[in-house]
């Protein structure tokens, strides 16, 4: 008896160990994929914390996800997401199209450089459609491959109660940095059922993403301007007073 406890036990632990192991390898993939294919979509660094996924329920976390600026800006990033919330149908893992039932970011907080040759999202923006282009045509290269490459099917991306933060500090609004929040994006069911390289959905996802962030960050950066223009004015005024004493 004492025999077939321990047995059952060692297999319980062998299980344990095997479930360990697969989550650890599943997560490491995963963070080795966004960290080596993102910076060259986005063409700034992609740091990315932590994974936490259960290859079981398919359903996790992102944690830590931070991307970084373009050569020539100096902000520390352009995006710090702090938790990515994923769902993914695990049985669609050994397809052709990986299924990703939905991505969930709430409270991404974004900083908006402008510079002298335009800003950090709109070089973010230039990066994403220098990589994707346009959708690949069948070539002769395509044929000769023995494998179909693997597509992928995004059923929701939602992304929602984010902050833009102005890249700047002007001394005439007394060092204060200007905030504004930003728009919710919603999307549904990218790729469709056949699915669409991981390229083509990224284009899909930042298009209008960041083109949202964009008109975002001029407003708040016309609202920075208009409010330096009148804290000049009072400046003046009150310099005025002083030597009119």
């Amino acid at each position: 008896m004492k025999k077939i406890v321990f047995g059952l036990g060692g297999l319980a632990a062998l299980a344990a160990v095997a479930v360990l192991v697969m989550s650890l390898r599943i997560n490491g993939m995963v963070k080795s994929a966004v960290e080596g294919f993102a910076p060259r979509v986005v063409g700034a660094p992609v740091t990315l914390k932590a994974v936490r996924l259960s290859p079981f329920s398919g359903k996790g976390e992102l944690r830590g996800f931070v991307v970084g600026n373009p050569p020539g800006f100096t902000t520390p990033s352009a995006f710090e997401l702090d938790t990515v919330r994923i769902a993914i149908d695990p049985k669609s893992l050994l397809s052709q199209v990986i299924v990703i039932d939905a991505i969930y970011i709430e409270g991404p907080r974004v900083t908006y450089e402008a510079g002298l040759k335009g800003s950090n999202i709109a070089a973010i923006l230039a990066n994403v459609e220098k990589f994707t282009g346009p959708a690949a045509a069948d070539s002769g290269k395509t044929a000769e491959t023995p494998l179909k490459p693997v597509k992928v099917r995004i059923k929701r991306f939602d992304f929602l109660h984010g902050e833009l933060r102005l890249g700047m500090k002007s001394t005439l609004l007394q060092g204060q940095s200007l905030s504004a929040p930003l728009p919710a994006l919603m999307l549904r069911d990218i790729g469709g059922k056949e699915g669409t390289t991981p390229d083509q959905a990224a284009k899909t996802v930042l298009k209008p993403l960041l083109a949202s962030v964009i008109g975002a960050g001029k407003r708040v950066a016309f609202n920075a301007s208009g409010a330096a223009t009148d804290a000049a004015k009072q400046g003046l005024k009150s310099l005025k007073g002083l030597f009119g004493r």
